[in-house]
């Protein structure tokens, strides 16, 4: 479902605490003298509503910001900016921008700090050297993560930042402010805020950057209908090359491919009876493995989802190497999304979603091998009685 700023109520409640303030802002005339006694303040605040709750849950997910200022023409850094700690949960934040008028584009990656995953590029000078990249090991089968991602969020605005002759061009002819209107992907726009600060005897103008959650976690769980998994046999991975992106979020087509294996592993078994489940880490509490199961549970933590760009998920024999299943994550998700989102293009519906269940029922072929008799993402079914729709 997408979301369109109402720009004639914007300007008109613009417009209406302009007028409201009239008479401080003739007081703030009287003192200015090109000094910036009266020059207006700058400020960006964080929304994060790119969510299935369609609520903001900025102050409750995200812990530290980053922001790259860059010259709108130059594309050259004009400056970096970044704050943490209990500041960012508190209602009604915002971040000071010391910039001068003019036309601006903005890069924020959140939750940098003490990140352990995700790291901006060293040496950014200009917009084209903002890349984010996910850290990865590398061995004789190349690159592989099996971490549980810190969370990133992303977003990106372009603005229009006023002078005070523009201001008191709103004011007394009617001319209208700078509106923030260009929309980035899927993210939600917002236009920007002017305010009388009464404490300070100063205009804030308050532009909005919407986030954007790049990290996912996908849990897929497999029961074996007709006898027990064995650990020692089978293994469970998935393959994607998403582990860097530019300054505008887009997957780096370039970088290589990653085998993401899962962080958790749970096994458990099934009691048919009552359809009650229990289960166990691979070892439990008494030390023991738990290598043969009825169900097996796996946690996947990934980057960013992009439709057209798909995560192969791959159940296969350790020994052989024969796949016993596999099947694209990211066209199945999209595609079998809740009639509730029907109106949600498929890429916001990747944006707003950052939690996959996945469940895979297998059982004997008859001939020695495995076939999938149901499998549910999301509790949503896509194929039955063995047929396939990869």
């Amino acid at each position: 479902m997408k979301k369109y700023f109402n720009k004639f109520a914007s300007r008109l409640l613009s417009l209406i605490a302009l007028t409201s303030i009239m008479t401080a802002a003739t007081s703030c005339e009287g003192v200015y003298d090109g000094e910036g006694d009266c020059d207006p303040k700058y400020y960006v605040r964080f929304v994060f509503d790119m969510n299935m709750e369609f609520a903001d849950a900025f102050n409750e997910q995200v812990e530290s910001v980053d922001l790259w200022i860059f010259d709108k023409s130059t594309g050259k850094l004009v400056s970096h900016v970044s704050d943490s700690g209990e500041a960012l949960s508190k209602e009604g934040y915002k971040l000071p921008l010391n910039i001068t008028p003019g036309d601006y584009r903005i890069v924020a990656w959140c939750g940098l700090e003490n990140n352990r995953h995700f790291k901006v590029n060293d040496n950014i000078n200009q917009l084209t050297d903002a890349t984010v990249m996910m850290k990865r090991e590398h061995g004789e089968n190349g690159a592989t993560s099996s971490a549980d991602l810190d969370v990133l969020f992303h977003g990106m605005i372009d603005i229009s930042v006023p002078t005070w002759e523009d201001i008191q061009g709103v004011m007394y002819n009617g001319v209208e402010m700078p509106q923030q209107t260009e929309r980035f992907g899927t993210q939600t726009v917002y236009e920007p805020v002017y305010e009388w600060n009464e404490l300070k005897q100063q205009y804030d103008i308050v532009y909005t950057v919407s986030l954007i959650r790049d990290t996912n976690n996908i849990i897929l769980s497999l029961e074996h209908l007709s006898g027990t998994f064995n650990l020692d046999q089978i293994c469970i991975d998935m393959v994607d090359n998403n582990g860097s992106m530019f300054h505008d979020n887009r997957l780096n087509e370039s970088d290589e491919n990653i085998t993401f294996h899962p962080w958790r592993t749970k096994t458990g078994t099934l009691d048919q009876g009552d359809m009650s489940r229990g289960s166990d880490d691979i070892y439990g509490q008494d030390g023991k493995d738990n290598r043969y199961a009825d169900f097996i549970s796996a946690e996947i933590s990934t980057g960013r989802m992009v439709t057209g760009h798909d995560k192969i998920i791959r159940i296969w024999y350790k020994d052989t190497g024969q796949t016993i299943f596999q099947f694209p994550v990211t066209k199945w998700a999209t595609q079998l999304r809740s009639a509730h989102y029907a109106t949600m293009d498929e890429q916001e519906y990747l944006d707003r979603e950052n939690k996959f269940d996945l469940m895979v029922f297998l059982q004997d072929d008859g001939r020695g091998g495995w076939m999938a008799v149901d499998i549910v993402i999301n509790g949503w079914h896509i194929i039955e009685n063995g047929e396939s729709n990869i």
